[in-house]
């Protein structure tokens, strides 16, 4: 098998050289070609010019060519019994380009080189990633920056936002069988809305702000839940809806310990909209969560799956206790006066007004 991942569908024309083996010595296959439409790590590309070598013990591209709408990027490649480097040069591909960021109005471009070493399921390596020429809903955004840097088995990740109003620093260590981070976050007056429009890979319109003041700290296993521990402190948090902001009365408290998250108090309001909640969950044991309020339809529709529009308010008082496998929901909900549109429908639903009372 490839020590990378296989490309999928498309076509591809090229020349094979087979030489070696039996008497010859070691079996060496040597590639050339070009492929087109087809796709590689969950991106779909255009076309590509590429070539590589096999033998037995060794596997080797010299220079590989992704070619998408704009942009393109080069791929170097050597694993054999001595080393394992996986080289990424990008040269203009465009954000917008990218299927991973799906319908998010995010625009920019990417430029840099990374290199990866050793056991490709544990990356190490080193590098450089900017991102410029940002924008969001056709605004200008500032400029971001990844920078990598790894020494034995210890790997480090900058990142740096908005002129270093949002940073990161993430470590990454190999002990005792298990991969130990430690990642800090801090952001100071920091607009995360096309951020998190480029993580949920579409448009979160009718919110066009979210603000936010904070640290965050967190440590243990990503891939084991109960080893992870951290705290956070949000002491701003704005959500733009249109001119009709929610912001937050007071700090925000997250605790998490052994996986389990606690948030004690949150309350949002502005513009006749208001939201309590607190949470606890303990992983593999129970979950207490608790919300109530009244918000606008609007407000939610960017976060409900297959809704495509929707006004009115909605009035909740809601409570989820017991297992996380196995929990039970209580309270009501209400609508006067709402509408709402299903995605794949032309005709929406209108002077909506229904209850809802959950028992179990």
């Amino acid at each position: 098998p490839l020590p990378v991942q296989n490309p999928l569908g498309g076509e591809v024309a090229g020349r094979v050289l087979i030489q070696g083996g039996g008497d010859m010595g070691e079996m060496e296959v040597r590639v050339d070609g070009q492929a087109r439409s087809f796709e590689w790590y969950g991106e779909k590309w255009m076309s590509a010019s590429f070539g590589f070598q096999y033998q037995p013990d060794s596997f080797v591209v010299p220079r590989g060519v992704f070619l998408k709408r704009s942009g393109s990027l080069e791929v170097r490649a050597q694993f054999d019994k001595k080393v394992k480097q996986l080289t990424f040069f990008s040269s203009g591909l465009r954000l917008e380009d990218l299927n991973h960021l799906g319908q998010s109005p995010v625009q920019g471009e990417v430029t840099g080189r990374l290199v990866f070493e050793g056991d490709m399921s544990y990356p190490r390596g080193n590098g450089e990633l900017n991102l410029s020429k940002l924008q969001f809903r056709e605004k200008k955004v500032s400029d971001a920056r990844l920078v990598m840097k790894s020494a034995g088995d210890t790997s480090e990740y900058w990142l740096s936002f908005d002129k270093d109003a949002l940073q990161g620093h993430l470590i990454r260590k190999e002990k005792d069988q298990m991969v130990w981070s430690q990642l800090n976050m801090s952001c100071e007056a920091t607009e995360l809305a096309p951020y998190l429009s480029a993580w949920m890979g579409k448009d979160i319109s009718p919110l066009n702000q979210v603000l936010v003041t904070g640290k965050w700290k967190m440590e243990g296993d990503f891939s084991r839940p109960s080893s992870m521990s951290g705290s956070a402190q949000i002491k701003n948090l704005k959500l733009g809806f249109e001119g009709r902001p929610l912001v937050s009365d007071d700090d925000i408290q997250v605790k998490i310990l052994q996986g389990g998250v606690v948030v004690p108090r949150i309350r949002l309001s502005g513009n006749g909209n208001e939201l309590f909640s607190e949470i606890h969950i303990v992983p593999d044991q129970s979950v207490d969560i608790r919300a109530s309020g009244k918000i606008s339809l609007d407000f939610l529709q960017p976060f409900i799956p297959g809704l495509d529009y929707a006004s009115g308010s909605v009035n909740a008082n809601l409570e989820a206790t017991g297992s996380p496998q196995r929990f039970n929901l209580f309270g009501n909900l209400s609508m006067v006066d709402s509408a709402f549109r299903i995605t794949g429908m032309n005709d929406e639903f209108r002077n909506v007004s229904a209850q809802l009372n959950l028992s179990e």
